[in-house]
């Protein structure tokens, strides 16, 4: 590991640039490789909204109250809902509406929107300006850097997040059942 500048904002340490980490985070469904972006969204939100209702659900002012797990699993879904609408908007501000070039008047210059592997570039001052792209938007597989790609994302967490949600909700629901089924086993 080479020495970098800690101003730069990323300081390689053993655990962030450890060969296990990065393997770890590889299988991540956002970046594995040879998934939609449906199954992708399905698979991060399936996740969240399984682990988002206990504490929803141990932690809420309804906590002491029957309705403490109904209540629990209607607070997930309401952030899954949330959390849905800031993927999509995020999808939408971030990537190009066509992948056609398209040339932009602002304030700051001439924006072009490229075509697939082409680099951005703004026009200041007579000089074509690189544009800054979405922080990670290189890491991300082909298919999540368009807006339809985004989308799918987006509608697969929703519906991944709440059948999360649903499932922990019949699970918790029925722990008598559960307790009385694995002692036989």
């Amino acid at each position: 590991m080479q020495a970098t500048d800690p101003q730069v904002g990323n300081l390689e340490t053993p655990v962030n640039q450890g060969d296990l980490t990065l393997l770890l985070l590889q299988n991540l469904p956002i970046y594995r490789e040879g998934l939609s972006p449906f199954l992708r969204g399905l698979e991060i939100g399936m996740a969240h909204g399984y682990f988002l209702v206990g504490p929803f659900y141990k932690l809420s002012p309804l906590r002491d109250s029957e309705q403490a797990l109904t209540a629990g699993t209607l607070a997930t879904i309401g952030l899954v809902l949330i959390l849905t609408v800031c993927l999509s908007v995020y999808g939408r501000v971030s990537f190009p509406r066509s992948r056609l070039v398209a040339v932009l008047n602002t304030p700051y210059g001439e924006v072009a929107y490229p075509t697939p592997g082409v680099q951005l570039m703004a026009e200041s001052q007579g000089s074509p300006q690189p544009v800054r792209l979405p922080a990670s938007s290189e890491d991300l597989p082909e298919n999540l850097r368009t807006r339809a790609g985004w989308s799918q994302l987006a509608g697969g967490f929703l519906v991944g997040g709440v059948g999360g949600a649903l499932f922990a909700y019949m699970l918790l629901s029925s722990g008598d059942v559960v307790a009385q089924i694995l002692p036989g086993l």
